[in-house]
């Protein structure tokens, strides 16, 4: 899918509950007592109340995961033109005698009028680009 395309939809449940079991949002066997179960073929998995897609919850849990894999984000707001989500990879380059010195390589950026929409699809792009 186009990445600004997608950038302008509103992300699925199907596509907010997989971000969310990515940040490490746990997944227990049926118990007849858990109040979310979907079909699986091992049973059921249940999530326990996964949290609204808001800035605050997105650089709570999914900001948090990026950066334990290498990552570091940018939230830029542009005056009456939206917002930009950008993701980048941590690195390093051999420079001479000078040794080694760090850079960041942007990996995903999206753009949205929605800060939070931005940020959830810039890092949904880094989900699937592995």
């Amino acid at each position: 899918m186009n990445k600004q395309v997608m950038a302008d939809k509103e992300p699925t449940q199907a596509q907010i509950k997989e971000f969310w079991k990515w940040c490490g949002f746990f997944k227990v066997d049926y118990v007849d007592t858990m109040p979310y179960r979907f079909p699986t073929d091992k049973g059921h998995e249940c999530y326990f109340g996964l949290p609204e897609l808001n800035l605050n919850n997105l650089f709570k849990y999914a900001v948090p995961k990026l950066q334990d894999n290498g990552n570091n984000v940018e939230l830029h707001a542009y005056e009456h033109k939206g917002y930009a989500a950008t993701v980048f990879k941590d690195g390093f380059s051999q420079r001479g005698s000078d040794g080694y010195e760090p850079f960041l390589e942007p990996i995903s950026q999206v753009k949205n009028d929605d800060p939070a929409l931005a940020l959830f699809w810039a890092i949904w792009e880094v989900m699937h680009s592995a």
